[in-house]
């Protein structure tokens, strides 16, 4: 696994990572995932096995279920159906499957031989790459706007930005059960722990840091939850056009944003994520809160503990859970599915929100 980086602030750190700097000498402590505020789709729910563990009526009905789907596969794709007529079930199953997949390989698919409903049939399945990127949206900003200009527009504007990442697109925020708040939990247990007195005066600094972070974000929390309201944003983004603080950046996340709850009106990042069951989670699987949530500041006493700890224990993992699309191919298919857009657009205005957020909270 590479190292993560945050997309507001890159932090590139070694492989050979000590303790965690200026914490205790205790050993970090494994983090674990939640995804509960997961949205997950029906649609996702197939069976993946090999094929000779799938349950059929007779091997003939399977055979002729295989052939069928595979033929819709090779007409959306113009393939030619690989020529297995000289052996016979189930060697000529797994010898067209062979071809097919190598065929999907070369359009960076995946392919299985799944159970859709009580048939068989081929399915294809695109993961969304998020290259090893921790999508942090810092909210030390907002809350410095919210306390020193409550009802400027500016301020209403990124409130309403914030509705939309938390209560639309499901972005955990780390006051609430999440991967970030375990992380602020055992720096804050570490800090508590630490009898160095020549470090008294930094301790003291990263208390207060960790009271004002829980404070902050706990009030914060209950104005995300008033609601998003697009018309509302649309009000405030055309008086912000008039305004002195005006830039070319926050006005294209503005536009961006009013966008996407316009083409996904209740679009959730879990859409395309497959539902994992507590009883089979992966100890060793990147999950989404892992690399995508509200976390506190870019700058601040704190920043450089907690990406350390974050990149020691994620760069430990061997697998990662990513928007994923299937198209099943029980029936002919008249175009691919395989559609990132929403994905696509998203990642990128976390993006612009991350970077926009993070020169505020370095001004």
């Amino acid at each position: 696994m590479q190292v993560m980086a945050t997309t507001s602030k890159v932090c590139k750190i070694q492989r050979n990572i000590g303790q965690v700097t200026r914490c205790s000498n205790r050993a970090a402590e494994q983090v674990k995932s939640s995804t509960k505020r997961g949205n997950y789709n029906g649609f996702l729910n197939y069976v993946f096995k090999p094929f000779y563990n799938i349950v059929s009526r007779s091997w003939q009905i399977a055979e002729r279920e295989f052939f069928y789907s595979l033929s819709n596969l090779c007409n959306l794709y113009g393939w030619r159906v690989p020529d297995t007529s000289k052996v016979s079930y189930p060697q000529n199953v797994m010898s067209a499957f062979e071809i097919v997949k190598d065929n999907c390989i070369e359009r960076n698919l995946d392919c299985f031989i799944a159970m859709s409903g009580r048939s068989i049939s081929i399915v294809t399945m695109k993961t969304f790459d998020i290259d090893c990127t921790l999508f942090y949206i810092p909210v030390r900003p907002v809350w410095l706007l919210l306390q020193n200009q409550p009802q400027n527009v500016l301020t209403e504007i990124w409130l309403e930005i914030f509705r939309y990442l938390y209560l639309i697109a499901n972005v955990p925020f780390y006051r609430e059960d999440s991967y970030l708040y375990r992380i602020y939990e055992i720096l804050q247990n570490w800090i508590l722990d630490d009898d160095d007195m020549q470090e008294e005066e930094y301790k003291k600094e990263q208390q207060e840091t960790i009271n004002t972070m829980q404070y902050a974000g706990d009030k914060l929390l209950v104005c995300l939850m008033e609601g998003f309201n697009a018309q509302k944003l649309q009000e405030l983004l055309n008086q912000y056009l008039h305004l002195d603080c005006y830039d070319n950046d926050t006005e294209k996340i503005i536009t961006d944003c009013l966008q996407l709850t316009k083409d996904y009106p209740n679009r959730s990042i879990y859409n395309n994520i497959i539902n994992v069951e507590s009883d089979t989670e992966q100890e060793d699987m990147i999950y989404i809160d892992n690399y995508l949530s509200f976390f506190w500041s870019s700058n601040d006493c704190l920043y450089d503990s907690f990406m350390e700890m974050i990149n020691a224990e994620l760069m430990e993992m061997t697998g990662q859970q990513e928007p994923i699309t299937l198209q099943c191919f029980d029936k002919p298919q008249l175009m691919e599915q395989h559609d990132f857009d929403f994905e696509k657009r998203f990642f990128m205005l976390v993006h612009d929100i991350s970077s926009v957020l993070h020169k505020l909270d370095n001004v």
